[in-house]
């Protein structure tokens, strides 16, 4: 992106326009990239760890001015950005299936370079299974969970890391089941004609 001022003179006639043209370092002929009527630009299609000049010419009704050009070259690079993971979608980080039900989680990431995102539980990662697994896209990391039981169920570790830093959120899952059985023995105790006590 670019940014320059208004010319300290326009004159006499108003300005219309600002021309934009690149040099690609080693290269001999400037190009013309844009023409904006404002005072900045965002310069599109350029070659990532190549250094380019660029200059802007004020333009009127009469003509061009003279160049304004950046003295040193611009080195094109990728914006950094550390990772963000969103969990606003999921309130309180939890999500809930019922057992034996399947469960497909997808959690928007970002970050530039693309961040590596992990998911472990209790500090152990977690192992990819056909039935119990992640996957990770350009926008979000998906978990991908099919007949789920109880073992399941816990509180996951999700883990972005580029070269801006790492970021962790938490994934809880709970799985929901009928109770298992009472447990016995049964004791039998106050017996009345009319009345007994249970207990287990």
């Amino acid at each position: 992106s670019l940014a320059w001022l208004k010319p300290e003179h326009d004159g006499g006639s108003r300005i219309v326009n600002y021309l934009i043209e690149v040099l690609e370092k080693g290269q001999q002929n400037w190009v013309r990239c844009a023409t904006t009527k404002t005072t900045h630009h965002t310069i599109h299609g350029l070659k990532e760890h190549v250094d380019y000049f660029f200059r802007v010419f004020a333009q009127n009704q009469v003509g061009l001015s003279d160049p304004k050009e950046l003295l040193l070259p611009v080195t094109v690079k990728e914006h950094l950005e550390p990772p963000e993971i969103d969990m606003k979608g999921y309130p309180h980080n939890t999500v809930y299936v019922r057992a034996g039900s399947n469960l497909k989680v997808d959690i928007p990431i970002c970050g530039k370079p693309l961040p590596k995102v992990t998911l472990s539980k209790e500090g152990v990662p977690v192992r990819p299974t056909l039935r119990f697994n992640t996957e990770t896209t350009a926008e979000s990391i998906i978990v991908n969970l099919k007949e789920s039981i109880a073992a399941d169920a816990g509180i996951y570790d999700i883990t972005a890391s580029n070269s801006s830093g790492t970021t962790k959120a938490v994934l809880k899952i709970v799985v929901l089941d009928r109770p298992s059985p009472p447990v016995g023995p049964v004791a039998i105790s106050d017996v009345t004609e009319d009345s007994l006590i249970l207990q287990w």
